[in-house]
């Protein structure tokens, strides 16, 4: 059966590693792997859940993947969805490239931090933002 075009434009893929992204026996099929794949080439965000997120701008961009400290956390609810509002955040604020995917990475991770799923204080955010990493992907940067 054909895939369709979707009716909007893909802008973020979040990926649960486990039982989604990598299967019971810890692989990826080649199914998932043509599907990251042809997203990747759209300009999309991937999150890796703990591992960071992986930003691809557009085809011809150089792909990044944004790290953010491990941290001791309450719990990891919602921090995907802090993740999806710090692109929406960062894109509102005129952010582009590493700084981009380095505020979605420590938005997820300020949500860990908070007493509650979505009470991110924008000071950890800060906080968090200079202790994460950034890397090029595929030796493009």
């Amino acid at each position: 059966m054909p895939l369709h075009e979707p009716i909007l434009p893909i802008r973020l893929i979040a990926l649960d590693i486990d039982g989604t992204l990598i299967g019971d026996d810890l692989t990826i099929t080649p199914r998932t792997r043509a599907a990251v794949r042809a997203a990747r080439a759209r300009g999309v965000a991937i999150s890796l859940g703990a591992e960071g997120m992986f930003w691809q701008e557009s085809r011809d961009s150089a792909p990044l993947v944004a790290r953010p400290p491990r941290v001791e956390g309450r719990s990891a609810v919602g921090c995907g969805d802090a993740s999806l509002a710090g692109f929406a955040v960062a894109r509102r604020r005129g952010l582009a490239g590493r700084e981009f995917v380095k505020f979605a990475a420590a938005c997820g991770t300020a949500n860990c931090l908070a007493d509650a799923p979505g009470m991110i204080d924008r000071r950890a955010v800060e906080r968090l933002l200079p202790q994460s990493s950034d890397e090029g992907v595929d030796g493009r940067e």
